[in-house]
């Protein structure tokens, strides 16, 4: 039976969010555009406001989901270090650091992840800035989360936002978003034969460099 390990991700489900008109950009960067089977690739998440100073994000859902075949999953269980970021959108303000709660929910064999989290004032002594947390513009996004994914299959693969997640203020409104894609590529491994051929050709490329500046030595 499926069920949530974070009460926040759980709470946030089942809330249904009316939509504001806002203007979020969600954007999803890998770690590189191109691996090698037998890697792990790193997705970051960051968000940044078109509206700045005006949207105010007090909690938010998001479930990321990968295309393009088994080759490529979510680690399971997620590190979620990126909680303790001074750059993470709710630093020094995590409800899942507060509780203790897991941020981070893998599913559907590593294809998707669901990461939560809810703005909690439980130092408001030493808060720099009031509750809840306003978005900057695209000079200084905030980090959302910060996921890392094992490949182990050849292909063109793609993590999306999917159209479920969402962002929303003190009053549960949620602000509408854009999220791009992000697309890499996994090459496969090469095999034990192809690697010997390429050491053959190597030696011979070398090999032919020291007989060719030896001569010209002799002929100086």
């Amino acid at each position: 039976m499926f069920r949530f390990h974070s009460l926040w991700l759980a709470i946030l489900l089942m809330v249904d969010i009316p939509m504001a008109m806002s203007a979020l950009t969600i954007n999803l960067t890998p770690s590189s555009g191109t691996y090698t089977a037998g890697e792990t690739g790193f997705l970051s998440v960051f968000v940044h406001s078109n509206n700045a100073p005006n949207d105010q994000l007090d909690s938010f859902l998001m479930r990321l989901n990968i295309t393009g075949g088994p080759g490529v999953s979510f680690v399971n269980p997620q590190p979620e270090s990126y909680l303790t970021d001074g750059n993470y959108v709710f630093s020094n303000r995590s409800a899942n650091i507060a509780f203790n709660f897991n941020a981070t929910n893998v599913t559907n064999a590593g294809a998707s992840l669901t990461a939560g989290d809810v703005s909690y004032d439980f130092t408001p002594a030493t808060l720099g800035a009031p509750l809840p947390r306003i978005i900057p513009d695209a000079n200084s996004p905030l980090l959302l989360g910060r996921f890392p994914f094992l490949v182990s299959g050849p292909g063109n693969y793609s993590i999306g936002v999917d159209p479920s997640s969402s962002f929303s203020n003190t009053a549960f409104i949620g602000f509408g978003y854009t999220a791009n894609s992000a697309s890499f590529t996994v090459t496969a491994v090469p095999e034990p034969s192809s690697l010997a051929l390429l050491a053959a050709a190597g030696a011979a490329v070398a090999t032919f460099r020291q007989r060719r500046q030896r001569l010209l030595l002799r002929r100086g």
